[in-house]
């Protein structure tokens, strides 16, 4: 899943149904990206978006 995220050079990735947050934040982060996640009430999964830290800037966060 990993490699498949990065075989473009995506500007924005969004996930849905992320289990494994801190994982994917770490891998990212090798490749340029930073990211939040939004997880559901039970805290089990949520919504994850990564973005390309060259390209882009966080203006506001409504990540609780």
């Amino acid at each position: 899943m990993k490699q498949q995220l990065t075989v473009r050079d995506f500007d924005i990735i969004c996930m849905q149904e992320v289990d494994k947050f801190p994982e994917y934040e770490e891998f990212l982060a090798t490749k340029g990206y930073k990211g939040f996640c939004a997880m559901k009430k039970d805290g089990m999964m949520g919504c994850a978006v990564f973005y390309k830290e060259t390209q882009f800037s966080v203006v506001t966060d409504f990540v609780g």
